[in-house]
């Protein structure tokens, strides 16, 4: 593949990442999305790097990116924090291209 001119080969899906590439995948609930965990974390969990200051996160910031995606992509979910496997299967679909817009990915494989 090739990325802005020059030949990408990425051997790990943290290197794919770090060069803008994101995947929706056709399984979201198996391959995309970690069913036990919000959609909070679902959206913010590939950038998480951006939210932290050292080791920790800074909750104020990662909620804002969220409620942004989730208010643009008009995701239906009673909160942020609710459970993504309790969305239905198109806003969980929302929830894994949100996730890569906040990553600001180049490219999306769909």
């Amino acid at each position: 593949m090739h990325l802005g001119g020059r030949r990408v080969d990425p051997r790990s899906p943290r290197e794919a990442i770090d060069l803008g590439i994101g995947l929706l995948s056709e399984d979201r609930d198996r391959l995309s999305l970690l069913t036990t965990m919000n959609v909070r974390e679902n959206i913010t969990l590939a950038g998480l790097r951006r939210f932290c200051r050292g080791p920790f996160v800074v909750g104020r910031r990662e909620v804002a990116a969220a409620r942004e995606h989730v208010e643009r992509l008009r995701i239906k979910t009673p909160s942020i924090e609710s459970g993504v496997g309790e969305l239905s299967g198109g806003n969980r679909q929302k929830v894994v291209l949100a996730r890569w817009i906040e990553t600001r990915s180049r490219v999306l494989i769909f």
